[in-house]
């Protein structure tokens, strides 16, 4: 993650190797969620960059990824 200010690297996001394929920030900004080819779902703390949770969730790559205004998380693969 980039600071948007200084355009420095803040925090390098680990845990998939492979390949995220979808992005979605919670509605406080605060948690970052990342799906990826394998169809697991990536949680991260966006202020410490800290991997609070992963878990898979689809047979297919994640194709969307999205919060909704109570902080839910929906995905999609195909």
């Amino acid at each position: 993650m980039l600071d948007s200010d200084t355009g420095a690297l803040r925090h390098e996001l680990s845990a998939t190797r492979r390949g995220l394929t979808s992005l979605a920030f919670d509605p406080s900004g605060t948690i970052l969620a990342g799906g990826d080819k394998s169809g697991s779902i990536y949680l991260w703390d966006v202020t410490f960059g800290q991997l609070l949770h992963a878990f898979p969730a689809h047979d297919y790559p994640i194709s969307a990824l999205t919060f909704d205004t109570r902080h839910r998380l929906a995905s999609g693969s195909s």
